[in-house]
């Protein structure tokens, strides 16, 4: 999926839900998953990826200032 085949609107991960058929109605199980999976799933993360996460993290909690 490419970024410019997201519509625009409400939440992304509703509009990204509606895209692809499949709402996303359970927040707390991507969360679960991540954690209880971490020594598994962060290895495999590149340095890039992990940079880009701290990006929108930080991005994120400035909002809350």
């Amino acid at each position: 999926m490419k970024v410019s085949e997201v519509p625009k609107g409400d939440r992304l991960v509703v509009r990204i839900g509606r895209l692809t058929g499949a709402p996303f109605t359970d927040h707390g199980l991507p969360a679960d998953y991540l954690l209880r999976n971490r020594d598994k799933i962060l290895p495999k993360l590149s340095n890039t990826t992990l940079d880009n996460f701290e990006s929108l993290l930080v991005a994120v909690n400035a909002t809350r200032a």
